[in-house]
């Protein structure tokens, strides 16, 4: 960002740099809503007593940006926190944004489940630190293959398999 000011002739403070960035955000819901099972994923990790912990590559929202979409489409009070790749500085598949998560959770990777679209970005990065992974294919075809305990193509499905997990140990 404060390359793209100085390109422009700009002496840019870092308070510049992240209200130009945050200016670059409007609300995702005027444009997006929650995919269908969404609800009751996160309602099902709540009721459990689990942690919600969102981690998400990004290019200019950040954790306070996410946590007001959160909040405008209802569901703030289901998250617990909030990752991103600006925060941190590095992107999903670094161990650093997943090692944020693991911590943010309050437990160890074996307690913690991924839950991710990519193979590559989401599964194989958690599986590395030890911890489970769901694949979700929802804007995709189910993957013929993956190294993820589960593929499913409903959000709800993830809730109901959490629940299944808890119940078991």
């Amino acid at each position: 960002m404060d390359a793209a000011i100085r390109s422009l002739g700009g002496n840019p403070s870092a308070a510049d740099a992240v209200a130009v960035r945050r200016a670059l955000c409007t609300p995702a819901i005027t444009r997006i809503g929650l995919f269908p099972g969404a609800v009751e994923l996160l309602t099902a990790v709540r009721n459990h007593g689990l942690r919600c912990v969102i981690v998400s590559n990004v290019q200019v929202r950040g954790a306070l940006e996410y946590q007001r979409d959160f909040a405008d489409l209802g569901v703030v009070h289901l998250v617990d926190s909030i990752i991103t790749s600006l925060e941190i500085g590095f992107r999903k598949p670094h161990p650093a944004i997943f090692k944020a998560a693991i911590l943010e959770a309050g437990c160890n990777a074996a307690e913690c489940v991924m839950i991710g679209n990519s193979e590559t970005n989401d599964i194989e990065p958690a599986l590395q630190l030890g911890m489970r992974a769901i694949r979700v294919a929802i804007e995709e075809p189910p993957p013929r293959t993956s190294a993820a305990e589960a593929v499913l193509t409903d959000l709800g499905a993830v809730g109901q398999l959490i629940a299944r997990w808890c119940e078991v140990s």
